[in-house]
Parts: structure tokens; C-alpha cells; sequence
């Protein structure tokens, strides 16, 4: 081969190798941005959990609170035996304004 020619073929493999350089900085700049829209995606979904987190634990402790309530009515209405009815229904709506109070 001529150095011509191999001038011309080098020429070649520069440009060859630009255009693929080229092509992977683009590629490299595509995946850098699908990784942003992934990690804000990823943090929103985290402080949804996080939120739906708080929420399920504000509902446990309501739970929480109305099952003592059916706890106390129903000792209060178990011992109407040694009470009247008219007591036993004072009592719980005692019970009722307390629990108003409180909340």
C-alpha cells in the first residue's frame, strides 16, 4: 500500500471512530436522563409510601380507640344485671360525651 492510501484509510477510521464516539456520548446522555426520571419517580414513590405509612398508623390507633370504646359499652351494657336499663343508657352516654371531649 501507498502512503496515500494508507493516509486515506486512517482518515477513514478517525472519522468511523468520531461518529461512534459521537453516537455513545448521545447514549450515555439518553441513559443519564432516563436515570433522573427514574430517581424523581423512585423519591415520589417513596414519600407516597411514607405518607400511606403515616395514614395506616392515624387509622390503627382510631381503630385502636374504637375498640375500647365497644369494649367499655359493652361491660357497661353486660352489667345492666345489677343496674336498670335507664342506667345502663345514662352510662353510656356519659361514656359518649366523655369520648366527644377528648376527641
Amino acid at each position: 500500500m501507498s502512503d496515500q492510501d494508507l493516509v486515506t484509510e486512517l482518515k477513514a477510521t478517525i472519522k468511523d471512530l468520531t461518529e461512534e464516539k459521537e453516537d455513545l456520548h448521545l447514549a450515555i446522555r439518553h441513559k443519564e436522563s432516563r436515570l433522573k426520571q427514574l430517581t424523581i419517580k423512585f423519591e415520589q414513590v417513596n414519600q407516597d409510601l411514607k405518607s400511606v405509612g403515616r395514614e395506616i398508623a392515624k387509622k390503627d390507633k382510631h381503630i385502636t380507640t374504637l375498640k375500647k370504646k365497644v369494649v367499655s359499652k359493652e361491660k357497661i351494657i353486660n352489667s345492666k344485671d345489677n343496674n336498670s336499663t335507664e342506667d345502663v343508657n345514662e352510662k353510656i352516654e356519659t361514656d359518649n360525651e366523655d369520648e366527644e371531649d377528648k376527641e
